[in-house]
């Protein structure tokens, strides 16, 4: 198990800064686990993370990872900085909150002064956003595609690496918007259960060799080998 994680790692780490990163799961696929394995691994390559936490999904996180039996003391670290949108439930090191609004560019430009605000703290951020996917109904439809190109605003910016993690049957049900973010992320990463096993598939990437990669792990070997310190 630790050489299946440390290769699956290896090609994460051909992932350059500037790029985003899509993650596409399946309400079964034991997401939460792959979020572990991102932020734990990079927190202990001494990267530190900011994690947008839309409309409390990091609490749901938190409260499965707690469930089955992993540590999230780590999302408290001083190297973690937390920016909530919406929800009611703080879970971290919060720095900063935004409230969600009706108008497109008052969340726009509240989000990024924040997030400036953030990444001006350190010289390179992981960033983690989880639920994303829960904001494509909020806004109307021709609102919701602007507020999804946004994020080309951030393409490039080599301060930080983004990863999306999105619920794909979530996404589907909203005519469009599930192909252009894959168009928009320079990769794209599907999580799927097969029977007792998890499959980590790379679909898309400016490198070739990354480029229909697969990885299969054991969900109860998985666990294991995470509360025994990854």
């Amino acid at each position: 198990m630790v050489e299946k994680v440390s290769y699956l790692m290896e090609h994460f780490s051909k992932i350059k800064p500037g790029e985003i990163v899509l993650i596409e799961y399946t309400p079964d696929s034991f997401y939460p686990i792959a979020f572990y394995v991102l932020a734990t691994y990079s927190l202990k390559l001494g990267l530190p993370l900011l994690i947008d936490d839309i409309l409390d999904t990091l609490h749901l996180y938190k409260t499965y990872l707690d469930f089955a039996g992993l540590n999230t003391d780590f999302l408290y670290s001083e190297d973690v900085f937390v920016l909530k949108i919406g929800g009611h439930k703080e879970v971290g090191n919060v720095v900063s909150e935004i409230r969600l609004t009706g108008e497109f560019y008052i969340q726009y430009e509240n989000y990024k002064a924040a997030f400036d605000s953030i990444l001006s703290q350190r010289d390179f951020f992981i960033n983690i956003v989880l639920g994303f996917d829960r904001l494509t109904d909020l806004y109307p439809s021709y609102q919701r595609y602007l507020f999804l190109l946004t994020r080309t605003h951030y393409l490039g910016n080599k301060r930080r690496t983004a990863f999306y993690f999105v619920n794909r049957e979530l996404l589907k049900k909203t005519p469009l918007v599930l192909p252009i973010f894959e168009e928009i992320s320079t990769s794209v990463v599907r999580l799927e259960k097969e029977g007792n096993t998890i499959l980590v598939t790379f679909l898309k990437s400016p490198y070739p060799s990354l480029v229909g990669s697969q990885f299969k792990f054991s969900i109860e070997e998985m666990l294991n080998y995470l509360k025994e310190g990854l």
